[in-house]
């Protein structure tokens, strides 16, 4: 575990963009996630991990909105978060259904 640790330590100064840290951020929970957590809690684990990849989407939104013409921000800026809305109560619905039954 702690060469795994050193190795990462090793990558951090090597990250240059927000994304790529979100991307070293989602692979060490994802990790963490997938070792720790009951099987039978998978289901739920899964669209847990999901919700919070769609936050740190809906989140890098802001960073990048100056890349969006001024007129047509408004309009982007509305389109993503009702999509957020949309795929986030899916994916929560779906994955209490699959918890409660126990898949």
């Amino acid at each position: 575990m702690s060469e795994t640790l050193l190795k990462l330590s090793g990558l951090l100064p090597r990250l240059r963009t927000r994304t790529q840290l979100t991307g070293l951020v989602l692979v060490v929970a994802g990790f963490i996630a997938s070792t720790q957590v009951a099987r039978q809690f998978l289901p739920g684990t899964i669209a847990v991990g999901i919700v919070g990849v769609f936050f740190l989407i809906f989140g890098q939104l802001f960073s990048s909105l100056e890349h969006f013409p001024q007129k047509d921000r408004k309009q982007v800026v509305l389109i993503v978060i009702g999509l957020f809305v949309f795929l986030v109560s899916g994916v929560s619905v779906a994955g209490a259904v699959l918890t409660l039954k126990g898949h």
